[in-house]
């Protein structure tokens, strides 16, 4: 593996992907190119949030609840009440 390799294997490299498929996308003239690098980019954010979930320290597990709104995009509870 090169160190390219291993940045993509990062969340937020993941995520950098995620977001170039989207550019990517946006310049694509054909409907199913577009829907394709959209749904490319869908599975990217998707491993991202399992490999983030994964990497929970030992000292602060996460919870099924936690990890259950973070695959779907929400704010921790902890975090809404502070606000």
């Amino acid at each position: 593996m090169g160190q390219g390799d291993d940045v993509a294997a990062t969340p937020s490299g993941l995520r950098e992907q995620a977001r170039k498929a989207r550019s990517m996308a946006l310049g694509m003239s054909r409907q199913d190119g577009r829907e394709r690098l959209q749904q490319y980019a869908n599975e990217l954010e998707e491993q991202a949030a399992k490999l983030e979930a994964s990497l929970v320290t030992p000292d602060r597990p996460v919870t099924h609840e936690q990890q259950v709104q973070q695959e779907k995009g929400e704010k921790p509870d902890s975090e809404n009440r502070d606000s």
